[in-house]
């Protein structure tokens, strides 16, 4: 089982939850700044998805607060980068399950 913080807008969040969820795998959200940070400390995230669609002053923001902890976030640009995204993190924790 692995965590995974979104940030972005909740039609998107809401559309990759069943998805996640459904690996076993749980799904943070978030749409600021205060709320994400608190995630990352609080919960330590495995992987930090930053939708550079909802507001690039915020997800520019948070990439540099979370380069001072030491987070390498994924920024995503569209839903097709997220898919592909999704699919990585799917093969990478669930090797096993992974068809070629």
């Amino acid at each position: 089982m692995s965590n995974i913080l979104y940030l972005g807008n909740t039609h998107t969040a809401n559309w990759i939850r069943p998805q996640i969820e459904a690996e076993g795998d749980y799904l943070y959200t978030s749409s600021n700044l205060y709320d994400t940070l608190a995630i990352v400390v609080m919960y330590c995230p495995d992987l930090v998805i930053l939708d550079a669609g909802l507001v690039p002053a915020v997800v520019e923001e948070v990439k540099m607060h979370l380069s001072t902890i030491d987070v390498e976030p994924i920024v995503i640009y569209d839903e097709d980068e997220l898919l592909k995204v999704l699919r990585e993190k799917h093969e990478m924790m669930h090797p096993a399950l992974t068809v070629s």
